[in-house]
């Protein structure tokens, strides 16, 4: 019984120790300040804005059956010094099921060259009976530049049932950017 006792002697003297350290602290000597200098510090180490191009309008329709209509809406590209470049490629598409859809990007080609699948962004999914702004972003990962876009912009606009993935339609898309 004496060495339970003297345990928690122990552990109460260690705890107040600890304590009394971490309670410890300097004392700190008040000066009047009688000026305060301020300085801009964000002069030289602003960011370079983002350089953003006007949209291309586009409107080119791309599918308009009984299950969607698509519409390619416009081309951008814009340049972020911590990402590097982007294209965006928005096309409006209404589902006309009574099923969600999905609605992804394949087979992307830019001024005759096909565009590296890493680089592709797009799957959206729509409800029944809803449009949807879908992008198609091509971005690079790594030190890979992306390919330009100025000529023309080829793709398969790809459409299938979310659940069962059973394919909907592929609508080719072909867009001159002279």
């Amino acid at each position: 019984m004496g060495e339970i006792k003297m345990k928690k002697t122990l552990l109460v003297l260690s705890t107040a120790a600890f304590m009394a350290l971490v309670g410890c602290s300097e004392e700190v000597a008040e000066k009047e300040v009688k000026q305060v200098e301020t300085t801009d510090q964000t002069k030289g180490s602003e960011k370079p804005a983002e350089k953003k191009e006007a949209p291309k309008t586009m409107d080119i329709e791309v599918a308009n059956n009984d299950m969607v209509t698509a519409t390619l809406k416009d081309i951008s590209s814009e340049e972020d010094p911590a990402f590097g470049k982007t294209h965006k490629v928005t096309y409006e598409v209404e589902n006309k099921t009574d099923k969600v859809i999905i609605v992804q990007a394949r087979n992307v080609s830019t001024d005759g060259m096909m565009v590296d699948e890493g680089m592709i962004i797009m799957s959206n999914e729509i409800a029944p009976g809803k449009k949807a702004n879908c992008v198609l972003s091509i971005e690079s990962w790594d030190e890979t530049p992306i390919p330009e876009m100025k000529e023309n912009f080829e793709m398969i606009l790809y459409v299938a049932d979310n659940e069962t993935y059973e394919t909907i339609g592929e609508y080719k898309v072909n867009a001159d950017l002279k």
